[in-house]
């Protein structure tokens, strides 16, 4: 994984910008969605900030950086007691992504109140 890293690192800043592009949209046009789940931390973190005063950190917002051709990105994030979904589209791919999103939600809480009942 860190080859991959630096791989990706060193050709970006060594060779031109149209070579990255290439391979970008040569890979994205295989697929037009992605998907990310990330688990998060378990507990909320807490933080001083400069003045001393204390603070917490409640949420974490998930994203996916759209690259090439994909048309749609799916990410989630678990963060404490929290699940967060979002949503990055193209138009042409999903007109209405608040639909798939409460598709998510309702199929996500089937899933908590089976696993409640079981």
């Amino acid at each position: 994984m860190y080859s991959t890293y630096a791989i990706t690192l060193y050709s970006s800043l060594l060779l031109p910008r149209q070579v990255g592009r290439f391979f970008l949209h040569n890979a994205s046009m295989q697929f037009t969605c992605s998907f990310s789940n990330n688990p998060g931390p378990l507990k909320f973190q807490e933080f001083d900030d400069e003045f001393g005063n204390k603070g917490i950190m409640r949420y974490c917002y998930p994203y996916v950086i759209v690259g090439g051709r994909t048309g749609m990105c799916i990410s989630c994030i678990s963060y404490g007691p929290n699940f967060q979904i979002a949503i990055t589209c193209d138009e042409a791919i999903c007109a209405a992504p608040e639909d798939i999103i409460c598709l998510m939600e309702k199929n996500l809480l089937c899933e908590i109140n089976t696993k409640k009942t079981d």
